[in-house]
């Protein structure tokens, strides 16, 4: 077994896989393939161990969804992203590519006089217990009546840390790190489609912890963290995960 192999191996065990999601990651991620035949999508997806059968059900469902547009010829039908699945991705993205740390004036813990819950379904918001609050200190001003408190997050107990992000979700940054790592100096070996799916089951992995603000706020309190060293890794390896190497398929 190569290192490819036991890198995707890795990958794949951190937890399970949504084809559907992969598939958006695969024909979206910046700087990639773009339009991707449904032979090309197969080979990809049969390296990472998912069966036709599971990428035709996933490939109905995002065009059925209206995220994929698709043409043909002859036999053969390419795939892409639509309009909404353009924009949906660009959106995504903004957070996933970034290598600066989104928040960046910091979190801080409130009090919070009353629930609005008003603020807390458009403001991103991690709620400690019933009236303290973990907010961006850029959103102070949402919270008029909330009072700020004073803590240390290195002094902050286990269980502090498991209301902002849980232990499984850390573990999986772990995870994510150490095969990361692993895949920066040991993926020369690697055959071009399997280097191909490494490096966008990394992006992967990423965009999934990447997309939540309570990983944000993790980072911006723990920068010795996994979580931190993972987000640093991770967009520092960009540019060679999506620019020099994800065409290799096409090639």
């Amino acid at each position: 077994m190569n290192d490819a192999r036991r890198i995707i191996d890795g990958l794949i065990a951190i937890e399970p896989i949504k084809t559907w999601s992969l598939i958006v990651t695969i024909i979206g991620e910046r700087g990639g393939p773009g339009f991707l035949t449904g032979k090309e999508l197969n080979q990809l997806l049969a390296t990472i161990g998912i069966k036709p059968e599971a990428t035709r059900v996933a490939l109905h469902r995002l065009k059925k969804d209206g995220w994929l547009d698709t043409t043909k010829s002859g036999r053969e039908v390419t795939y892409n992203l639509s309009e909404k699945g353009r924009l949906e991705s660009e959106r995504a993205y903004k957070d996933v590519y970034r290598k600066d740390v989104k928040y960046s004036d910091g979190w801080v813990l409130v009090l919070e006089e009353g629930d609005d819950e008003k603020v807390r379904l458009t403001k991103p918001v991690i709620k400690v217990s019933k009236n303290t609050l973990l907010i961006p200190r850029e959103h102070l001003n949402f919270y008029p009546n909330a009072m700020p408190l004073a803590f240390t997050p290195e002094s902050a107990p286990a269980w502090f840390r498991e209301k902002i992000v849980r232990k499984e979700t850390l573990r999986a940054a772990e995870q994510l790190l150490d095969l990361a790592q692993n895949a920066q100096s040991s993926l020369k070996t690697g055959g071009a489609v399997s280097t191909k799916a490494v490096h966008i089951l990394i992006l992967h992995r990423w965009r999934k912890l990447a997309l939540r603000d309570a990983s944000w706020a993790y980072i911006s309190l723990y920068e010795k963290s996994a979580l931190a060293r993972c987000h640093r890794l991770v967009t520092s390896l960009f540019p060679i995960l999506v620019h020099d190497k994800l065409n290799l398929l096409k090639k």
